[in-house]
């Protein structure tokens, strides 16, 4: 099971409603491309909200991006990715906070829930629908590593 299932299934075993905000920090010691890592941050995203995107914006700095946005039912994202040299292995952080309660998953924390998700965020394989939905949602909102900040 892909880790953005084990998290959806995690949701509703846990019966925390619809999630209303999320919470995804990811941090790497490796010389990732940021738009493969941002397609797989989007993708995580739209498994666990079923709802459209309304608004979405990333803040650019040469070692992490910052996505911030809101879906259509007025829920709202905070995403950081950033490559940084005392990340050991890569950093997971999760938080889905629903209308019944919370869910929270760190790969540094002992008790995170049960899984070894370290890697699995940006290994998972997309379908060819699943990428061209993510580049569109990319292009329509200008997200990308190229991108050039005023």
């Amino acid at each position: 099971m892909r880790f953005s299932e084990e998290l959806m299934a995690a949701c509703q075993k846990g019966q925390i409603g619809e999630p209303q905000f999320i919470r995804l920090s990811y941090y790497t010691n490796k010389e990732e491309l940021f738009d493969d890592m941002l397609e797989q941050v989007i993708h995580l995203l739209l498994v666990v909200k079923k709802a459209e995107l309304q608004i979405l914006s990333m803040k650019i700095n040469q070692m992490a991006r910052l996505l911030i946005g809101k879906f259509r039912d007025d829920s709202l994202l905070n995403c950081s990715i950033a490559q940084i040299d005392q990340a050991a292995s890569p950093l997971l952080k999760v938080e889905i906070v629903g209308t019944q309660g919370m869910i929270q998953y760190d790969t540094s924390a002992d008790n995170a829930f049960s899984g070894d998700y370290q890697l699995c965020l940006l290994q998972e394989t997309l379908t060819v629908e699943e990428k061209k939905r993510i580049q569109a949602l990319m292009k329509r909102f200008q997200l990308s590593e190229n991108r050039v900040e005023e």
